[in-house]
């Protein structure tokens, strides 16, 4: 029984590496046809004019049952993950009666205490690093700097 392990796991890879290949060759196939599509769309007033809708019509048929087959094996891993849940029970009470006690302990300052942050599409280059700041209700606080450098998302964050 234990020798069949490695010859499970073994084509268990194999299998893995050609879905994975023929996942990518399903997304370049549907942004070909999202080109297309775009392109006949961007010109229709001229392709109607030339007396091309016939021919752009089988043109489009083809990549739109690919497309929509792309759709359903997308929707399917949708529907799996929804289906699965998440094992996390939140109690109401506890949840609100945390809400009321916070709102008790706002005065209209905003503060920051070491904050750090950066945007999950440039790991390694952090955008704040041990930021403190307090913004003081009523008072006027500018937040300059250059372009990515994090003005946004404090402001975002407040």
């Amino acid at each position: 029984m234990l020798c069949l392990i490695p010859l499970v796991l073994g084509s268990s890879f194999v299998f893995s590496k050609l879905t994975a290949k023929e996942a990518m060759n399903e997304l370049k196939t549907y942004s070909k046809a999202g080109q297309i599509v775009q392109e006949v769309f961007s010109s229709l007033r001229t392709v109607l004019s030339l007396n091309g809708a016939k021919f752009e019509q089988r043109r489009l048929i083809g990549p739109f049952f690919q497309s929509f087959a792309e759709a359903r094996g997308a929707a399917s891993s949708v529907t799996r993950l929804i289906e699965e849940g998440n094992d996390t029970t939140i109690n109401e009470t506890d949840v609100l009666k945390e809400d009321t006690e916070s709102i008790y302990s706002i005065n209209g300052d905003i503060q920051f205490d070491n904050v750090n942050f950066m945007y999950p599409s440039r790991k390694g280059a952090p955008v704040l690093r041990n930021l403190s700041l307090i913004a003081r209700a009523g008072q006027t606080t500018a937040l300059v700097g250059s372009s990515g450098c994090g003005q946004y998302f404090l402001k975002q964050a407040c």
